[in-house]
């Protein structure tokens, strides 16, 4: 697959998610079910801008980890905050 080609899929996939959310709050969802829709959206998208875009793909592995560990622990905290 080339490069261009796999950029647009992350991309689709971004607007995909971002419409999702967009979706939930045009719905007027609300509760833990919507939660769960919208943090778990935040979570792909996140990990696809750091994979792709921020060409952490390449990177050794420990340094793979620091940003979703951060983004886990932030989620997280969302999720307790949210209770």
């Amino acid at each position: 697959m080339t490069e261009t080609r796999l950029t647009f899929i992350v991309w689709f996939l971004l607007i995909t998610l971002t419409l999702l959310g967009y979706t939930v709050g045009q719905l007027g969802m609300s509760g833990t079910g919507a939660l769960a829709i919208l943090l778990g959206a935040a979570l792909i998208k996140s990990q696809l801008v750091i994979s792709h875009f921020m060409e952490m793909k390449h990177a050794p592995s420990f340094w793979k980890w620091i940003p979703s560990a951060w983004l886990i622990v932030v989620l997280g905290a969302i999720i307790l905050t949210y209770q």
